[in-house]
């Protein structure tokens, strides 16, 4: 199993393959986390977000041979058609029943509270909200696309704090509500329904 993790400081764990991310070039790293991004993601959006816009004339060849030193890299052992960066029809995915994503993960546990009780969806959201303690793709902080990213990633973070603070002080826990909202509003302090749930908290 391939572990990849955008939150904070981008990682990869691989079983038999220690410091996987410290050897991938900026092009290989970027590829990895749009596809952990994206999950799946075409040759012709890659070369876009790749070089924001203005891929060079080269660009199918560049993007093939920087995949397939990635391949190489992620696991040197086995040939490129057992990698888990696969390819399909014009562009290229991540096998995810050998990879997990922390943001995958996240999502998970989104769609998991959706509907469940307000208990069970507290916990759930909770660990959601713990999950992502760190901003995404922190070390792309300007990146056009990883921007996109965050600011998507902090608006349904701040959601599921929210709703998360809202259950808690219906449940008759106020020091968990003011938490949970004290994080909504660290990413968003624009979160009025957040402000509000703190203050009746507090």
């Amino acid at each position: 199993m391939l572990e990849i993790k955008l939150f904070g400081s981008c990682e990869v764990r691989a079983r038999h393959n220690a410091g996987v991310i410290r050897r991938l070039s900026v092009r290989q790293r970027h590829i990895l986390q749009l596809l952990a991004l994206y999950r799946s993601v075409s040759k012709a959006d890659l070369a876009e977000l790749l070089w924001e816009g203005n891929p060079p004339r080269s660009h199918a060849a560049t993007l093939e041979s920087h995949v397939f030193r990635l391949r190489r890299q992620l696991d040197p052992t086995s040939p490129s058609q057992g990698s888990v960066v696969v390819t399909r029809p014009g562009g290229y995915r991540l096998d995810d029943n050998r990879v997990e994503v922390d943001l995958w993960h996240f999502d998970r546990l989104l769609v998991q509270a959706d509907g469940a009780p307000e208990s069970d969806a507290l916990a759930l959201l909770a660990q959601a909200v713990a999950l992502s303690s760190a901003p995404l793709l922190a070390d792309d902080p300007s990146r056009a696309w990883a921007v996109a990213a965050r600011q998507h990633h902090e608006a349904r973070l701040t959601e599921a704090a929210s709703q998360a603070a809202g259950y808690a002080l219906r449940l008759g826990d106020p020091h968990r509500a003011a938490a949970l909202a004290a994080r909504a509003t660290d990413v968003n302090p624009l979160a009025e329904d957040a402000w509000q749930i703190r203050l009746k908290a507090l």
